[in-house]
C-alpha cells in the first residue's frame, strides 16, 4: 500500500514544499502522484516540477487545462490570500 500526493492546493504545488511533506515521513510508501494540469495551474512549469519530484514519483496523472480554467483560479488566489482560502475550506 502507498500514500499518493499529487500537487494539488497551497501546501503540494511548490517542488520544495511537497519533497519537504514526502521526505519528512522518509518511507517508501509515501509517493507523489505527479499532476500535469495542477502543477501548470499553479504557475509551476510540469516540466521543471516533475525533474525536482520524479524520484519520488510513482504515477503521473496527465491532463489537459484550459486557459480560461487557469485564468479563473489565478484570479481567485490573486484575491484572496492563503489565510482566508484555508479558512473558507474548513
Amino acid at each position: 500500500m502507498a500514500i499518493n500526493i499529487e500537487p494539488h492546493g497551497p501546501f503540494t504545488t511548490n517542488p520544495e514544499m511537497l519533497l519537504e511533506i514526502i521526505e519528512h515521513f522518509d518511507s517508501p510508501h509515501v509517493t507523489i502522484n505527479f499532476d500535469t494540469g495542477n502543477s501548470f495551474i499553479s504557475r509551476q512549469d510540469p516540466v521543471t516540477f516533475l525533474e525536482q519530484v520524479i524520484q519520488h514519483v510513482t504515477h503521473v496523472h496527465v491532463k489537459n487545462v484550459s486557459q480560461e480554467l487557469t485564468a479563473a483560479v489565478h484570479l481567485v488566489f490573486e484575491k484572496l490570500s492563503l489565510d482566508e482560502l484555508l479558512r473558507r475550506g474548513k
